[in-house]
């Protein structure tokens, strides 16, 4: 007998003892769905999930690619192709796509599948062991010069969204989504505050307004039958019309280069960290879930590690010390 002929009868006898076992279910039998109603039980199932702008978002991807396969017909080659799709296609605005992106996308794949192979829909997950790109870390942040060239001419534009939109995430820390998700109930004028009920990882929040942020929100004007404070975004998405274009055009023309409307959210706590204002209290301003995400701020705060020695003990004195975080302001 062959290499060949044994390598199928060790199938055979391992499919004759699993029928034995009861354990053995014929591939003909596998229920067929299709991808498009495997996404749909998924999100129906994680819907309790934090973080539900990153999922649907990833699973509008997904369904668009996978549409009218069948889960149970699906192969790796199937996913590594959609992988090297992913990475090989500019985005729609002509750039190279980051690996996080795809990374957080093939995590919902294999999770989507880990789910369907548990209910029997196909016999083992082909996006198990999924290639992974390397996430590169930026905290690309405005300098206070470029702060104001960028807000001078935002507010020279003809549009009012684009600066107020700057405006909140340069003075608030807010994300793109949570500033185009604000709606006016949202807004809290007496106690000047901004309340972002829908955060990237399901976390609400309140943000103080500063005084520009405030007179800018109170010079907007409403729209009747819309809720939204800025009433030009697309209902589905987190986007917002014509929003990005007017950001690139802006950066542009104030010569801004390497640059998102994320980094103004980096600027904000960039500035605050190097103003000595203290890492935790940057961390809840921005949402953080952990105090491992502020920490990248860390270097640029000049009092972060030096200010914290001034707490011990003057050990040959025996003088005592305030202990940390009384008397501070």
């Amino acid at each position: 007998m062959g290499k060949n002929g044994k390598a199928a009868e060790a199938v055979l006898n391992r499919k004759k003892l699993a029928i034995r076992a009861r354990k053995y279910a014929d591939p003909a039998d596998t229920p067929r769905i299709t991808f498009e109603a495997a996404c749909d039980d998924y999100l129906h199932r994680k819907s309790d999930l934090k973080g539900q702008v990153t999922l649907k978002s990833a699973l509008k991807v997904l369904r668009a690619h996978f549409a009218g396969k069948y889960v149970a017909d699906l192969t790796e080659k199937d996913v590594d192709d959609f992988i090297l799709l992913r990475r090989d296609t500019p985005t729609r605005y002509g750039g190279k796509r980051a690996g996080a992106t795809i990374n957080r996308e093939m995590n919902v794949l294999r999770s989507l599948l880990r789910v369907a192979a548990k209910q029997g829909l196909l016999e083992k997950n082909p996006a198990s062991c999924p290639r992974k790109f390397p996430e590169r870390k930026r905290t690309r942040n405005l300098t206070v010069e470029e702060a104001a060239t960028m807000l001078k001419l935002a507010r020279e534009s003809r549009s009012r969204d684009v600066y107020h939109a700057i405006l909140i995430a340069l003075e608030g820390g807010l994300r793109a989504g949570e500033i185009y998700n604000l709606q006016w109930a949202d807004i809290d004028f007496k106690n000047v505050q901004i309340w972002v009920r829908e955060s990237k990882n399901g976390t609400p929040r309140y943000v103080p307004m500063s005084d520009d942020v405030r007179k800018a929100l109170s010079s907007r004007p409403r729209r009747l039958g819309s809720d939204f404070v800025f009433w030009g975004r697309i209902q589905e998405t987190r986007h917002h019309t014509g929003m990005r274009e007017c950001f690139v055009n802006l950066l542009q023309r104030a010569g801004i280069k390497d640059f998102t409307f994320h980094d103004l959210r980096h600027s904000f706590s960039s500035h605050l960290a190097m103003a000595g204002v203290p890492l935790h209290t940057i961390g809840q301003l921005l949402g953080h879930k952990t105090p491992k995400m502020t920490m990248r701020y860390a270097h640029l705060s000049p009092e972060y590690l030096k200010g914290a020695i001034n707490y011990l003990p003057a050990w040959q004195s025996g003088t005592k010390v305030p202990q940390f975080g009384r008397g501070e302001g």
